[in-house]
């Protein structure tokens, strides 16, 4: 009887005891039915991208490309950002003329005796004169004496002699290269007033040529040519304001130098002004402006614009659309060696075969 009770009791104790086991082996139950579910929901998501990148891929590697397509580098797109515009990477000689604006008169023997006694007798312009005859004569041209005269003429004061023996010295015609000296007779001459001499100054400075390089005074002298008319000043003047523009302002004044140098003739400037117009860059767009100042420098053999007009009918940008008209620019463009032009021609020919 007693041990029933004994048992009873027992029993009764150990039913009346909390299940900690219990309860922990739940929540460990539980916490592994949310990481499956996260897992489950993790795999559908990476199947779903999986299908959607399939489907892009398959799409693209399917869709077929214009006849003439959007060029990458395209020169008209209003609808891209304006790029930054870097100044063309010139040599330094590259603006010199191996013959002169003016052509030199022929001389006589008599001629040629009376303009030396009045060099010897130090007539600055007569030693210009003679040094001119000499650098440029065709019938036999002697740069040592050429160069002999203008430098006696740079002594004596004369601007234009100044800068001839700059040349002189830049050149190695007739003495020895010496960038030093060049610049110096360019200085010389600049500070003259001589235009061409304060464009080749500011050359020197921008590319540290006889001189550390010196961005401050290769402006003022671009600026100095550029006031003074030079057209070739001007549109380095536009370029440097648009590389380096920190306000609308400077690129409203760049717009007024290219301009300018266009209105010159010069090409490079009518196509930047072109650009201008088509990006909305310093002035209002103008899609039909801009085609119009392509044209301008494209029907002057100018192979960038060519390109560009091409890019303008190929897109009915500023023109209307006109596939036969943008594969006569592209082919012009392409004869003068523009790549951009010959990848259009090309893919075309892919497209039409």
């Amino acid at each position: 009887m007693m041990s029933q009770k004994k048992k009873h009791q027992n029993s009764v104790s150990a039913s009346s005891r909390p299940r900690r086991h219990r309860g922990r082996s739940r929540r460990k139950y539980h916490l592994l039915d949310v990481g499956i579910g996260v897992a489950i929901i993790c795999g559908a998501v990476l199947l779903a991208a999986w299908g959607v990148y399939t489907f892009f891929r398959e799409d693209g590697e399917n869709t077929s490309p214009a006849p003439i397509p959007l060029l990458a580098a395209s020169e008209i797109s209003a609808l891209s950002p304006p790029e930054t515009p870097k100044e063309k990477e010139i040599s330094f000689t590259e603006p010199f003329a191996d013959t002169p604006d003016d052509p030199v008169p022929s001389l006589t023997d008599g001629e040629l005796a009376a303009l030396a006694a009045d060099a010897e007798a130090g007539d600055a312009g007569a030693c210009f004169l003679l040094g001119r005859y000499y650098y440029y004569d065709g019938n036999g041209k002697n740069y040592s004496r050429a160069a002999d005269f203008f430098e006696k003429g740079a002594e004596l004061g004369d601007a234009r002699a100044e800068y001839q023996a700059g040349l002189c010295y830049e050149r190695g015609d007739g003495v020895k290269k010496d960038p030093v000296k060049a610049l110096n007779y360019f200085k010389g001459a600049a500070e003259k007033g001589l235009i061409e001499a304060q464009y080749h100054l500011a050359e020197c400075y921008d590319f540290g040529y006889g001189s550390q390089k010196d961005t401050d005074k290769a402006d003022y002298w671009f600026r100095k040519a550029a006031e003074a008319g030079n057209a070739q000043a001007q549109y380095r003047v536009g370029m440097r304001l648009n590389a380096n523009h920190k306000t609308p302002q400077d690129l409203a004044e760049a717009v007024f130098w290219f301009r300018k140098a266009a209105e010159q003739g010069n090409l490079d400037a009518q196509y930047r002004l072109a650009r201008c117009y088509s990006s909305g860059m310093g002035v209002r767009a103008d899609p039909a402006k801009a085609a119009e100042c392509y044209r301008i420098a494209a029907e002057q053999g100018h192979a960038v614009s060519q390109n560009a007009l091409g890019d303008c009918y190929s897109q009915g940008i500023g023109v209307p659309f006109d596939q036969d008209e943008a594969l006569y620019w592209y082919r012009l463009a392409a004869a003068k060696g523009n790549p951009d032009a010959a990848r259009s021609l090309r893919s075309g020919k892919k497209q039409a075969d």
